[in-house]
């Protein structure tokens, strides 16, 4: 038993929100299996199955280390149960696809002899990255630390690529990725040295501001190098014209997300406790 989901919140939502389709009977049975009770999700046919699902999510997001009677974390139950009640991947919310692949998880069909196939399939849902990149885990330390350094601006545009990534609105959640990493580079900028970092032009100006406190560190490739390095080479991969990323695709979308996150939380922790050099 595991007090930590697996899943984020997303994925957590899409899942739950797909039990509206079921009736009543299958939504009370499910409620008795997860242990929620009466007063938190009605068992009677009023209120509305719509109201019923939405209690539950409600309380699923205020309480997620909620066990369930087969001693699952609630948030892995709900996200589980609905992904292996499909006959077929066709069958699984296309929202939840999603939100399970920015979680950096993968849906295969298998069948009881082993090999890969559409007939008769049981669904697996397989983790496409080591167990060391858990994304649900870094997005939500990535957000703590935001809010615990006050950067509400990076934030934001965090949130709207989520929100966008959701919605496949690839080019929309590019767009905000670029802009959040120059926003996140540039508030670290400025809660160094803010005096000379609110007088520099551009935010690659800010960056090198940066590696001369000794914030980006040449020696790991972090700058330097007349721009071959890290952090360059990550602004180019994002979009090398601005935050409009263009045309693309989930693949490449989600890639973007993973990437910018695992990055995101590197620095973030530094700025924590990062003294500048004199």
């Amino acid at each position: 038993m595991t007090s930590h989901s697996r899943f984020g919140k997303a994925s957590v939502y899409e899942a739950a929100n797909s039990l509206e389709h079921m009736g009543h009977s299958d939504i009370n049975n499910l409620m008795l299996r997860y242990q929620i009770s009466e007063d938190i999700v009605p068992r009677g046919v009023s209120p509305s199955i719509r109201h019923k699902t939405n209690f539950f999510i409600e309380y699923a997001f205020k309480h997620p280390e909620h066990v369930t009677i087969d001693g699952r974390n609630l948030w892995n139950a709900i996200v589980e149960d609905v992904v292996y009640s499909a006959f077929e991947i066709a069958h699984v919310p296309p929202k939840l696809l999603h939100a399970l692949d920015r979680d950096g998880y993968t849906i295969a069909e298998k069948r009881r002899d082993g090999a890969y196939s559409l007939e008769r399939p049981q669904i697996l849902i397989n983790r496409k990255l080591p167990d060391s990149a858990d994304l649900p885990k870094i997005d939500d330390e990535v957000h703590i630390l935001l809010n615990e350094l006050g950067l509400t601006t990076a934030k934001g545009h965090l949130d709207q690529a989520v929100d966008n990534h959701g919605r496949a609105n690839w080019a929309a959640a590019n767009g905000q990725l670029r802009t959040f990493m120059e926003e996140l580079f540039d508030a670290i900028a400025k809660r160094i040295d803010p005096g000379k970092a609110k007088s520099l032009p551009t935010s690659e100006n800010r960056r090198d501001l940066l590696a001369t406190h000794g914030f980006l560190l040449e020696p790991l490739g972090e700058w330097g190098s007349q721009g071959k390095n890290f952090v360059n080479g990550l602004f180019k991969r994002l979009h090398g014209s601005g935050s409009h990323p263009g045309l693309s695709d989930e693949d490449d979308a989600t890639f973007r997300l993973h990437i910018c996150l695992i990055t995101a939380r590197v620095f973030l922790k530094r700025a924590r406790t990062f003294t500048a050099s004199t």
